[in-house]
């Protein structure tokens, strides 16, 4: 398949160097440089910030659980709010190679802070010594713990101050940028690599594209945290920052092979300009004939093709701004889905925790904290481990096998169906949570030590849970995937960047709306997640209501993906 204009996408090639052909290797090869960029910096990312609430929560900082989880969730909504600037800057202004090179270079500056404030040293000589503190009146401990209203009353009961919190929140806005800004570019770059192969190539790019990232996310919650939890943090930090360090330079090293479009200029300037061009044809129309009528002539011929020219550039911008409102509106029908979605890092986890673990240790004593703990974090691999088995299998069979016959399905069509899986997906969790409760009113309870936290777990095995998470993984396979692919093919060329940065906005939006949610209903007495004399043990909550409610909030969701698809296909 040829580029139908020759000088829209030109290879970053040195000086003096042939211009590749389409049917050489370097387009593969620059999309697999591409791949394994991302899925170094996925295992760098996800090191980094999957045991963040850990750490902070560990003796080196002392930080109270609500301050540590506010930290990554700081991290995510920097993240989400920055892509779609950063697409619009890389569209307009910079260009995708030099966006990705700095976004890197920022992700990098934020990232060095994790491992150096591991150390313990470093932490002295950055934050200094941490205050001592004691509770010396008694009256500030109420029968169920620490937490009661006669903290907050009492004015000799005072929280500990979050240490050396200024160093830790700059580095994580810092990252949260550089994340921001490289998902936003990556992913349309590496597919503009592949384009001229054609549409197909472009399908199996994000396929794979998506495989790496999950093959990154598998060796970060398997490796790097379990030893960042059991051996020491700042290995298991160091060893993430490397990864991001061998990201850069595998990017810059690649640079020769790349293939990228030149910054087009702010499509917004542009109409404004070619608008005024249109304006001043208007008024030299009226323009007293005073330098003469031939040269009066020759600036109203210049003032006609401006016009010209004004007029296709006005008709490009409405084409845009109606591709435009149709991507968002699909979206806005998505944030619902990536409610659910998020789930799988946060309830489904919080679920995790209250169902019966296997332990690696051979002792039968369940609260003994000397042996091998399980890592919190693994209990999010089902997932990823099912994409990782599932994309192959699509790339390879089922997608090829439904091309040939004529019925392969368009990214839409893979989006609804993504959509339905998520709603059994949260569905099913939310039975198997009124089966959990059950099991607790029994007073079918064991005590379990995950993470160096004692759990009060449901005599259930979280093998119930893999239905839960293997339908949000196909529903993943299916609307993720899809959603990537859609968001780049529709959007218009010089819009790119920005669409995809949207992509992730409104990704973003999603978890947090989701996060509102369970924090709105735990905010009444009469709430359902209102359990504080559980002091974060759910076993007084009603999840399963939550649960439901997202469950509603969906099906809404895919009506209004179904009315907006039909729309736009008639």
């Amino acid at each position: 398949m040829a580029i139908s204009n020759p000088g829209e996408l030109d290879p970053l090639l040195v000086l003096g160097a042939s211009r590749r052909s389409p049917t050489s290797c370097s387009p593969r090869l620059a999309g697999t440089a591409i791949m394994l960029v991302v899925g170094l910096e996925r295992t760098a990312f996800y090191g980094l910030s999957s045991n963040l609430v850990l750490l902070l929560n560990s003796i080196q900082f002392n930080w109270d659980g609500v301050h540590a989880a506010i930290a990554p969730q700081v991290l995510a909504a920097v993240m989400y709010a920055s892509s779609p600037l950063s697409g619009w800057l890389a569209d307009a202004v910079l260009g995708r190679f030099v966006a990705i090179t700095l976004s890197l270079c920022l992700y990098l500056g934020g990232a060095l802070f994790v491992p150096f404030l591991s150390n313990r040293d470093t932490i002295y000589q950055w934050c200094g010594y941490q205050l001592e503190y004691h509770i010396e009146n008694s009256s500030c401990l109420s029968e169920k713990g620490v937490g009661a209203s006669s903290m907050k009353d009492n004015p000799e009961c005072s929280t500990q101050p979050q240490y050396c919190i200024g160093i830790i929140y700059g580095g994580l806005v810092l990252m949260g940028v550089g994340v921001g800004a490289m998902k936003s570019n990556i992913t349309p770059f590496g597919a503009d690599q592949v384009r001229v192969l054609g549409p197909g190539a472009v399908r199996t790019f994000f396929f794979w594209f998506y495989w790496t990232v999950n093959l990154g996310t598998v060796v970060a919650l398997g490796v790097v945290c379990y030893i960042q939890q059991n051996i020491t943090f700042f290995l298991g930090n160091s060893i993430s920052v490397s990864c991001l360090v061998a990201s850069t330079l595998l990017f810059l090293a690649f640079w020769p092979t790349y293939v990228s479009r030149p910054p087009s200029g702010s499509p917004l300037s542009r109409l404004f300009h070619q608008c005024c061009g249109y304006l001043g044809g208007v008024l030299r129309k009226g323009q007293v004939l005073v330098n003469g009528e031939e040269e009066v002539q020759e600036g109203l011929q210049r003032d006609s093709a401006c016009e010209r020219e004004g007029d296709v550039h006005i008709r490009e911008m409405e084409r845009s701004r109606k591709s435009l409102s149709y991507i968002l509106l699909v979206f806005l029908a998505l944030v619902p889905y990536w409610m659910v979605y998020f789930q799988m890092q946060t309830t489904y986890l919080l679920q995790s925790l209250h169902l019966f673990v296997p332990s690696f240790s051979s002792s039968n004593s369940s609260s003994s904290p000397s042996h091998t703990q399980l890592p919190a974090a693994w209990l999010t691999l089902c997932d990823v481990l099912l994409l990782l088995l599932l994309i192959p299998l699509c790339d390879r069979l089922i997608f090829p096998w439904l091309d040939k016959r004529g019925r392969l399905p368009s990214p839409l069509l893979r989006i609804g169906l993504g959509m339905v899986c998520s709603l059994a997906s949260v569905m099913t969790a939310g039975f198997l949570e009124m089966v959990r409760l059950q099991k607790v009113q029994k007073g079918k309870v064991r005590e379990q030590w995950i993470g160096g936290v004692v759990y009060n777990a449901a005599d259930l095995s979280i093998a119930w849970q893999l239905p839960q998470f293997a339908l949000i993984g196909v529903g993943e396979l299916l609307t993720s995937i899809a959603g990537l692919e859609f968001a780049y093919s529709s959007a218009p060329r010089h819009w790119q960047g920005a669409v995809m940065g949207f992509f992730y906005f409104f990704s973003g939006l999603g978890a947090l709306l989701g996060g509102a949610l369970l924090q709105l209903m735990a905010l009444s007495q009469s709430g359902w997640m209102h359990c504080k004399a559980d002091f974060g043990n759910i076993n007084g909550c009603h999840l399963d209501y939550y649960y439901f409610l997202l469950g509603f909030i969906q099906v809404v969701a895919l009506l209004l993906f179904t009315c907006i698809a039909s729309f736009h296909r008639h």
